[in-house]
């Protein structure tokens, strides 16, 4: 099984800030200038432990370190939906430990290639499990890995955030997808449409209307970057997490909400008096209410994305074009 945990150096990635180089400034200053202090220059073993606790005065202080996972289809026929992941995913946790983490705590990304495939899934999800320092999970893009993987989540008391499809309704699962009913109503107002089809380049249509035949419109809680204003910056960032790093799609920031999300609940947590673990933080995940680049994300009773803008495309020779927003 592929893991995906580091693509590249981890400096590149989600490192956190490090004063190290201050001791080896302490000590380069110390032996360039030794000569000039004499015999009552300090022993090697002083200024090596002025240099430390220098060091140890910083403003980042590190608790210990959390893992988030993330399931995605990396190769394969989905492959493009695991690179929107992977980038927005990795920017979030360098945004989140450069800043010094979540009270103290550094967050490590542990990613897994599930190919979009039931039976990689399943073994992911048990993996996963197995790892005492995951807290949570981000993954599978797809309903039917989605579905099987949940209740093995379920067993190993992991929070599961859902993207990209809907899976039966089960405690620390949350779908950030807004709830059948929703969607159902924001279609009765395209009655015009041939069809309306869930935009994730994966999953399948969630279901038709009396259309137009000449036609077709996509309702997405996902909007391609362009419809968010003010994403310029964001998406230079984006592209600044590797060598060859293609535009992000519309799973990219979902996932860069999702992985937010999780720190929020994180953050609650340990303000609440709990350690960073999988119930605490199940528990908090539930209240967690955040407003970000996909407007206000909080959940409904069953745990969908309560009230989502959602964003109306029409497709000419295969090129989507924003139509409009449902609400």
């Amino acid at each position: 099984m592929r893991r995906y945990a580091r693509l590249w150096p981890s400096w590149d990635a989600s490192a956190p800030p490090t004063q190290i180089p201050v001791v080896f400034l302490v000590l380069s200053w110390f032996q360039r200038h030794r000569s000039k202090l004499g015999s009552a220059h300090p022993r090697p073993w002083y200024v090596l432990a002025v240099a430390l606790a220098i060091v140890g005065c910083g403003p980042h202080r590190v608790a210990g370190t959390v893992k988030i996972g993330l399931v995605a289809p990396f190769e394969g026929a989905y492959r493009s939906i695991g690179y929107d992941a992977i980038y927005a995913a990795r920017l979030a946790v360098r945004e989140i430990n450069r800043a010094g983490g979540i009270e103290g705590w550094l967050v490590e990304l542990v990613a897994y290639d599930d190919r979009g495939e039931v039976d990689l899934a399943e073994r992911t999800a048990a993996n996963l499990t197995i790892d005492r320092d995951v807290v949570a999970v981000i993954g599978h893009y797809r309903p039917d890995t989605s579905s099987v993987a949940s209740p093995i989540y379920g067993e190993g008391n992991m929070p599961l955030l859902v993207l990209g499809s809907w899976v039966d309704r089960r405690p620390l699962v949350w779908s950030l997808a807004p709830s059948p009913s929703t969607l159902a109503e924001a279609m009765a107002t395209l009655a015009d449409a041939k069809v309306v089809e869930w935009l994730d380049r994966g999953a399948p249509a969630l279901a038709p209307v009396t259309a137009n035949a000449d036609e077709t419109l996509s309702v997405t809680p996902y909007p391609f970057v362009g419809a968010i204003d003010g994403v310029q910056g964001w998406t230079a960032d984006y592209l600044s997490m590797g060598p060859h790093v293609s535009d992000p799609g519309t799973f990219a920031l979902p996932t860069y909400e999702a992985v937010y999300l999780v720190a929020e609940a994180i953050e609650a947590a340990l303000h609440g008096g709990s350690a960073p673990t999988r119930g605490a933080i199940g528990d908090a995940l539930g209240g967690v209410h955040r407003s970000g680049w996909l407007g206000e994300i909080s959940w409904d009773h069953d745990g969908y994305w309560r009230a989502p803008a959602l964003y109306v495309y029409r497709w000419l020779d295969g090129v989507p074009e924003l139509v409009g927003r449902v609400r």
